[in-house]
């Protein structure tokens, strides 16, 4: 397989369009495209920007010829604190010579908390969920959606809507989640343990909301 590997997106609205983190596409200047698992025997389905929020590191691009049987609902609505979130992510991919391992893993967690503008990290943050796991280096660009099948079939709303895209880790090694201070019995040893607690970071889908819109009426 030729072509370095650049990370996750997910295949949105008629089935033509792909959404990703911005950081992702920019990453390779030559031609890009995509690999679906369910047919890794051909060359990749070329993909074309459609346009990109840098600002909230979210692109769309244009996917030529390959059609999923099931393409994922862009969920614009607010959701619960508590509700169940998930994705599937290829962050545990490797690369071996000149072949690339495929090796998705799927993540279930929760929104920790939402972060602002005034959360000190950066304006990515605008509108943003901290999330209850880990965002591998590969996992940019990876669907956060919801995981309540029971709830929202009750509710006549579709369970798996995407509310996010994966973009980055928050940076908690600027700052441990805790430090314990180590002093042995007799005073004469002092040390610190720094318990790190990575935490996938997503920006949420409104910030896309205009160009999905525009792109789903063209």
């Amino acid at each position: 397989m030729r072509g370095p590997f650049l990370g996750t997106g997910s295949i949105v609205g008629d089935g033509s369009l792909l959404l990703t983190a911005n950081h992702v596409i920019t990453a390779f200047n030559g031609p890009q495209g995509i690999l679906p698992m369910s047919d890794l025997s051909r060359p990749p389905y070329p993909v074309t920007l459609i346009d990109r929020d840098p600002a909230h590191d979210l692109a769309l691009l244009r996917i030529a010829e390959y059609r999923p049987p099931r393409p994922l609902v862009l969920e614009f609505d607010e959701f619960s604190d508590n509700t169940t979130l998930m994705t599937f992510e290829y962050g545990t991919t490797r690369r071996k010579g000149s072949h690339i391992h495929l090796n998705p893993a799927t993540r279930i967690g929760h929104m920790t908390r939402r972060l602002g503008p005034g959360d000190g990290l950066t304006s990515l943050t605008d509108d943003a969920i901290e999330l209850s796991f880990p965002a591998l280096r590969g996992a940019s660009g990876a669907p956060v959606m919801i995981n309540e099948p029971l709830q929202y079939s009750l509710l006549q709303k579709v369970s798996g809507g995407v509310v996010g895209v994966v973009i980055a880790n928050a940076s908690y090694h600027l700052a441990p989640a805790q430090i314990e201070e180590v002093l042995n019995a007799d005073n004469t040893s002092y040390g610190e343990v720094r318990y790190m607690l990575p935490q996938g970071l997503a920006v949420s889908v409104r910030h896309i909301r205009a160009i999905y819109e525009k792109a789903m009426a063209e």
